[in-house]
């Protein structure tokens, strides 16, 4: 969990050899080395520029060379 000015409250989330992020958060609801679970609140989103709440969610893959950026429409669950 960091603050990085103009993208708010960030949260990264490991996953074994993925990880997801969560960036232009209001505020987060989890705290540094906490364990998260399935469907957990992460933060309160931000808004974009038009006032509007949106969060940046990203999904990253080690490789052991780096990590490879994944597309996060294949991996949201839907309700």
């Amino acid at each position: 969990v960091f603050y990085v000015p103009g993208s708010g409250q960030n949260v990264i989330v490991q996953h074994g050899d993925y990880y997801t992020v969560y960036a232009n958060l209001a505020s987060a609801s989890v705290h540094k080395g906490q364990p998260v679970t399935t469907k957990q609140t992460i933060g309160v989103a931000g808004n974009n520029d038009d006032g509007l709440p949106m969060v940046n969610f990203q999904i990253w893959k080690s490789n052991g060379h780096g990590s490879v950026n994944l597309d996060p429409q294949k991996w949201i669950a839907s309700q």
